[in-house]
């Protein structure tokens, strides 16, 4: 797919989707540019007037609470699980998809 097709289908969508009447037009442009406010603020506080010295100071408690730390490889041990069940899961749904041929 060359270029000026691609951007004719992102026009296309946009068109359909996101101004397809004038009160789609006011609510995409409020929202789009409350997003866009949102992410600079973020943006500025996590990169520039954030206290992440805090944050490093009492990263285990923020992780984990007051969960005695004799028993934390019990909290190891549940998320890992946790990760090997989402991996398994994403593993067999992209399996199905590509084999139905409905991969993107």
């Amino acid at each position: 797919m060359n270029s000026s097709t691609h951007i004719s289908r992102l026009r296309t969508w946009a068109r359909h989707n996101l101004f397809r009447t004038w009160y789609d037009s006011i609510v995409t442009v409020v929202f789009g540019s409350l997003a866009i406010y949102v992410a600079v603020r973020l943006l500025n506080y996590a990169l520039v007037t954030g206290r992440w010295d805090v944050v490093r100071r009492n990263l285990k408690l923020l992780l984990v609470g007051r969960f005695p730390d004799d028993e934390l490889n019990k909290v190891v041990i549940a998320v890992a699980v946790c990760v090997l069940w989402g991996g398994l899961l994403v593993g067999l749904v992209i399996g199905r998809q590509r084999r139905a041929g409905t991969f993107v």
